[in-house]
């Protein structure tokens, strides 16, 4: 129906749980066990399912994301990767897939349709440099490497929608680490450090020159207060 619903992981008996969001009721509650959901790793729903990123407990070197029923919570299955997923899933409606980034180095493109992983990416990011999930607008993609002293890369990259190949695009240096998932409104990117600033961005075409062109900075921002 209408009923908008809340996914929550409950960490006081490591459950899964749907609500309603209106009235907090619950709809269904399901254990999990030994699987340990990444912090901050929001899960995803799609077409009837919930996609969630984590772990086995003992296993940290296995990235595994879980496949669960939304109607019910009951698991559908999982799928392994040689190296843990550092964000949560982001879905590529043009191309039905889902893009999962490595700890490390790499991002894989599981078809939703095959069940498999379709395409390795190598980015070459390094362990830990993610703080935040990338995410994707329109057909780019962007990521933040926080592993420079006080400075962070916002990396731009055009995602093919024929073939789901990735070309690099543009990067923009900022001072201080992004802990803060970048906000979108409409064609313009709010980035926000942990050293106070403030970065504005429009977003151009892919055919554009470039894909982020400055708008404003916190410096203009606090003369316009």
């Amino acid at each position: 129906g209408d009923t908008t619903v809340l996914i929550v992981h409950r960490s006081s008996d490591n459950s899964l749980a749907l609500l309603k969001s209106d009235t907090g009721e619950l709809v269904w509650q399901t254990p999990l066990g030994s699987i340990l959901p990444r912090w901050g790793s929001e899960p995803l729903t799609h077409r009837g399912h919930i996609y969630l990123v984590g772990q086995e407990k003992g296993k940290p070197r296995i990235g595994r994301m879980y496949d669960f029923r939304l109607s019910n919570g009951r698991p559908v299955g999982e799928f392994l990767f040689p190296q843990p997923i550092a964000g949560a899933p982001i879905f590529d409606p043009r191309r039905q897939t889902l893009l999962l980034v490595a700890e490390g180095a790499s991002l894989y493109t599981v078809s939703l349709t095959e069940r498999t992983c379709e395409r390795v990416v190598a980015l070459d990011h390094e362990p830990g440099a993610l703080l935040i999930s990338p995410f994707m607008a329109g057909r780019y993609y962007f990521d933040v490497i926080s592993n420079g002293l006080k400075r962070s890369v916002l990396r731009c990259f055009v995602v093919s929608a024929d073939d789901g190949s990735f070309s690099f695009k543009q990067q923009v240096e900022l001072n201080g680490w992004v802990w803060q998932q970048p906000q979108l409104r409409g064609a313009r990117m709010f980035v926000t450090t942990d050293s106070g600033q403030i970065s504005v961005f429009d977003l151009g075409g892919e055919s554009d020159a470039q894909a982020m062109t400055p708008a404003a900075s916190s410096s203009e921002i606090h003369e316009k207060r």
